[in-house]
């Protein structure tokens, strides 16, 4: 079953690279239902011609077109990332972080609103489609 909201992902690195490909390879999602955002310009153009997907020129712009926001941005970047885009996001957004060590109450403290969140650990062999994944969510992503 393939979804029809659009799923954007703030960093385009290995993690990020492995889960559009399962994504794509499961038919969970289509490539033009998945969008990019990276600071890093080598690693989103190679995404994007890996890919087929689409890379927004910013991250503002990947927000106000992504119904899901996943924030795959190493820690030390996420404060900076979420600074910059709380503004754009709304209420009725899901935010899914990938970020390791950044939990669920500290996104939500610097968005300042409350909206549906999801922290999802997923482990190395994802990178060949292997892996495996603990998620854990906020109480609004019901």
């Amino acid at each position: 079953m393939t979804t029809k909201e659009t799923l954007g992902f703030i960093g385009t690195g290995n993690m990020a690279t492995a889960l559009i490909k399962g994504l794509i390879k499961s038919g969970a999602y289509e490539r033009n239902n998945l969008l990019a955002a990276d600071k890093i310009e080598a690693s989103l153009k190679k995404a994007g011609e890996e890919f087929g997907i689409r890379c927004c020129t910013s991250n503002l712009e990947l927000v106000s077109e992504s119904a899901v926001i996943l924030l795959s941005v190493k820690p030390q970047n996420m404060r900076e990332v979420l600074e910059e885009i709380k503004g754009s996001i709304k209420k009725d957004h899901l935010i899914i972080s990938i970020a390791a060590g950044i939990p669920l109450k500290m996104i939500r403290e610097i968005v300042g609103i409350d909206l549906p969140m999801i922290r999802v650990m997923p482990n190395t062999p994802a990178l060949i489609q292997e892996g495996a994944s603990a998620l854990a969510s906020g109480p609004l992503a019901g």
